[in-house]
């Protein structure tokens, strides 16, 4: 049973490294060429300034958890690797569901072939997926050590944000714009602002797995991803205003001043994390697979903390 779960684990890797090639690729042309992408899936003659902005968000979104997926290749626990197929999993799932619901309710707006064939890449990503957790045994969360208070406060509030943001771009993305942009809006750019905050909402995954494992590079890399993520959201917005001013009012500072809180708050904490390895360096060192007390525990470090486990005693 071990060997075989062992086998799929390489299987499983080499599906992340494919995954974090493909979606990096699809990521910087959404960047680079977002018109381009924009023409070929919506059936405007002309697109605007609003769909390249998403579209160009959307790619930075697909290219930090493609950064995410990569570093998960070289991880040794199932539990991480578990962690990225539930992220595409959801992600799959919820994007398929908006693009079969443009298809069938505001079909005059995008191009059918393209949007079918999204929808059921979408859902083989999903099937995929599922049956890798299935097979590689759905690994379980692999506790050591306790949550520091910091660390707990950074998880929460990434995780409510995520959710809360996600939640605003997925149901009323429209109405979100309708104050930030000066051209006419319609399903299409619905579409895009959909699709960003399903990846928004599924990105919680992450700072659930680093708030449930308790390991500290569990909480680099919730830190990492969403500094990556922020960024290029970031840099689409202030590209945006300056260079699609004919199609952006100045109210779109109010949804950029939302996002460098956000990139603030990432940002500080893997600061923190950062010089708080230097102290516990040495301490990690020697208690990093477990340091056997006195008494016969078992010392660990975990994030920010020293914990001992009691053995069982056989009377």
């Amino acid at each position: 049973m071990g060997e075989r779960f062992v086998r799929w684990d390489a299987v499983v890797r080499n599906f992340l490294f494919v995954d974090s090639m493909l979606y990096s690729f699809i990521g910087l042309c959404l960047i680079i060429a977002p018109h381009h992408i924009a023409q070929l899936i919506m059936k405007r003659h002309v697109t605007d300034g609003v769909h390249w902005h998403l579209l160009r968000c959307i790619g930075g979104q697909f290219l930090a958890t493609a950064c995410l997926t990569w570093r998960c290749t070289s991880a040794a626990r199932s539990s991480l690797h578990s962690t990225c197929l539930l992220l595409r999993l959801l992600a799959s799932m919820l994007s398929a569901f908006v693009f079969a619901h443009n298809q069938a309710i505001h079909a005059e707006f995008v191009e059918t072939a393209i949007i079918r064939l999204l929808v059921w890449l979408f859902v083989a990503n999903s099937v995929a997926c599922l049956l890798l957790l299935l097979v590689n045994g759905w690994p379980k969360y692999e506790r050591i050590g306790t949550i520091s208070r910091w660390g707990n406060i950074f998880c929460q509030l990434d995780s409510v944000m995520a959710i809360m943001i996600g939640f605003g771009w997925t149901f009323s993305p429209l109405w979100l714009l309708h104050r930030q942009v000066l051209v006419l809006l319609d399903p299409s750019h619905q579409l895009c602002g959909q699709i960003i905050g399903v990846n928004f909402l599924t990105s919680y995954i992450i700072s659930t797995y680093a708030l449930n494992c308790g390991r500290r590079e569990a909480f680099q890399m919730a830190a990492e991803t969403r500094l990556i993520m922020i960024f290029y959201i970031n840099l689409a917005q202030f590209w945006s205003q300056f260079f699609y001013h004919e199609h952006w009012s100045n109210k779109h500072f109010a949804g950029i001043s939302v996002f460098i809180t956000w990139t603030s708050i990432a940002l500080v904490y893997r600061i923190y994390l950062w010089l708080a390895s230097d102290e516990n360096e040495v301490v990690m060192a020697i208690a990093q697979n477990g340091t056997t007390l006195a008494n016969g525990s078992k010392g660990y470090w975990g994030p920010d903390s020293w914990t001992v486990d009691n053995p069982t005693v056989d009377n």
